[in-house]
């Protein structure tokens, strides 16, 4: 994807009466395909946190002379911060799973904590895979995981056996096969923990900028009224 995706160029006669062009950015209307809309916000988001950072640092010279060449390093300063952020925001959580459990199993590689990890994993494949039935470009990123995605998250375990049921497609593909049985609160809280201890491990070694989870308590809003099934399952 390059600037023309959001841009488009201009021409216009400079002071001179030169011919010159410029870009300017898109509108939805001009041509943005629908698919593109969430990339093209990300851009307009950046623009302005540019604009900002400019008028910031402007504010910080004072009284001092702007020299020539400002503008441009400035903007390579504003760039040099944004683009690291703006990779940490992309981060696919269930890559970061991956890499959490690559990593980590050297220390700990029992067939149990591998199991109960792949199966939280699971969860949230499918998840992911249920979301896309609405929104087809959708994927679970770090960046845009935020208490309210964790309660959405939990919900959703709560009745995976249901929805696996009435959406068979989600559990269908790798990662997604395999038997679901319904969970009880203490499961549920468990593979948030796990989610957790990845997301905490991604913030000490800045793979992602945040942990969602600082907010949030498993269960809050959800256990209360709950009523637990003698068949509820502590797995699947």
């Amino acid at each position: 994807m390059d600037k023309t995706d959001f841009c488009r160029e201009e021409s216009f006669a400079d002071d001179g009466g030169n011919e010159s062009s410029d870009y300017v950015l898109k509108l939805p209307d001009d041509g943005v395909r629908p698919g593109d809309v969430a990339d093209y916000r990300v851009t307009v988001d950046s623009l302005a946190r540019l604009k900002a950072y400019i008028e910031d640092s402007f504010c910080m010279m004072r009284r001092r002379t702007v020299e020539a060449g400002w503008l441009a390093e400035t903007i390579e300063r504003f760039h040099a911060d944004e683009i690291p952020r703006l990779e940490e925001e992309r981060t696919e959580v269930l890559g970061l799973i991956d890499a959490y459990m690559e990593i980590t199993s050297v220390m700990d590689a029992s067939e149990s904590r591998a199991e109960a990890y792949a199966l939280m994993r699971r969860s949230l494949a499918r998840y992911e895979a249920h979301r896309r039935i609405k929104f087809p470009r959708f994927r679970l990123m770090s960046g845009r995981m935020n208490e309210s995605c964790l309660r959405d998250i939990e919900k959703f375990m709560r009745k995976e056996h249901l929805m696996v049921r009435k959406y068979p497609q989600i559990s269908q593909g790798a990662g997604l096969e395999g038997r679901t049985r319904p969970k009880g609160p203490n499961t549920i809280n468990d593979r948030m923990k796990l989610l957790k201890a990845v997301m905490t491990w991604g913030v000490k070694t800045r793979r992602i900028p945040s942990n969602p989870f600082d907010t949030f308590v498993s269960g809050r809003m959800s256990t209360a009224h709950l009523s637990i099934s003698p068949s509820m399952s502590v797995g699947g």
